[in-house]
Parts: structure tokens; sequence; C-alpha cells
């Protein structure tokens, strides 16, 4: 830290737009902290579904998607989803997890 040298106006400005367009890019702004997917009684990986989502909403995956058949195979199905609500008593970010878990369904099948 003997040469720390604080960054420019500039340089923080761009940081501060760049940090605005990630968090704005995010469709379901899920941390993957799986606190939801122990209890769900459908098996429902919840996280991936969602990071799935949010790749197909920021452009960068298109089409039919064999991460999410794999998912599928492997795994609950967001459809699959009975509204029982213990995903969303547990989510630190208090996402609605349900109306979500439809929306990746709507997307992918």
């Amino acid at each position: 830290m003997k040469k720390f040298k604080p960054l420019t106006q500039e340089e923080n400005d761009f940081l501060i737009k760049l940090g605005d367009q990630i968090r704005t890019s995010i469709a379901i702004p899920c941390t993957a902290c799986n606190y939801c997917t122990p209890g769900c009684p459908k098996h429902i990986c919840i996280p991936e579904y969602f990071s799935l989502f949010n790749k197909r909403k920021q452009n960068l995956s298109k089409g039919k998607s064999s991460e999410y058949d794999d998912l599928k195979n492997e795994h609950g199905k967001p459809y699959d989803c009975i509204e029982c609500g213990q995903c969303e008593r547990v989510c630190p970010q208090k996402l609605p997890i349900i109306s979500n878990l439809k929306k990746v369904a709507d997307e992918f099948e």
C-alpha cells in the first residue's frame, strides 16, 4: 500500500456504470446460496435454473438448451413446483421464487 494510488474520477465513473449495467442485466438476482433447495419437496435445483434463465436474458444462450434438458432429467422441473413456499421462506434475497420458476418454465418449455 506504499504506492497506493486512488482511482481517478473517470475510472470511478466507469466502474459505477459497469456495475449498473451488470445489475440491470440480471433478470433474477439469485446469489446461488442454495438455501432454497434442501427443503424443496420436488428437488428443483432453483439456482441452476435461474442461472440458465439469466444467461438467456443476457443473450448468452439461444434456442434449445441442453443444459436445461440435463437439469430436467436429473432434478425436479421448474413446472413441477407445487407452490409450497418453503423456498421463499428461506431465501435471504426474498425473491419471488415461485413466480420466477414459472418464468423459467415458460422460457425453456
